[in-house]
């Protein structure tokens, strides 16, 4: 329980930093203040928007009071997938996702923005 309420903070610095990065980044693309290639196709912002996601993941757990909310996460692992072989089975299927995902942004798939009625436009 201690560690569910002292998740509150990090999720609260973790939404932030996705946010000001997001919003940043999303603006320096949509501008055209920042070109990453020739004019920026939707796989660029799908990257942006996932670099952004992963920004606020650390900041998640490593932000404030995440020490408790970590040994959590250590216990629950450690009950779901105990030892070596555990570890590599989860290792494995986040490699495994992660190329999903970066095959779906490969072939060409944009983000599906539901509920919201699309991608923001800040230009």
């Amino acid at each position: 329980m201690r560690a569910l309420a002292s998740v509150v903070p990090a999720l609260i610095v973790a939404a932030s930093v996705t946010i000001i990065v997001g919003g940043i980044s999303w603006w320096l693309l949509d501008t055209e203040r920042m070109i990453l290639a020739g004019d920026n196709p939707p796989w660029v912002f799908s990257l942006v928007l996932g670099f952004a996601v992963g920004v606020g993941l650390v900041g998640l757990w490593w932000g404030p009071f995440s020490l408790t909310h970590r040994w959590g996460a250590r216990w629950v692992l450690a009950k779901i997938a105990p030892g070596t072989s555990g570890a590599i089975v989860v290792w494995a299927v986040a490699v495994a996702l992660i190329a999903v995902v970066g095959l779906f942004i490969a072939s060409g798939h944009s983000v599906n923005w539901w509920p919201l009625p699309g991608a923001p436009n800040l230009s």
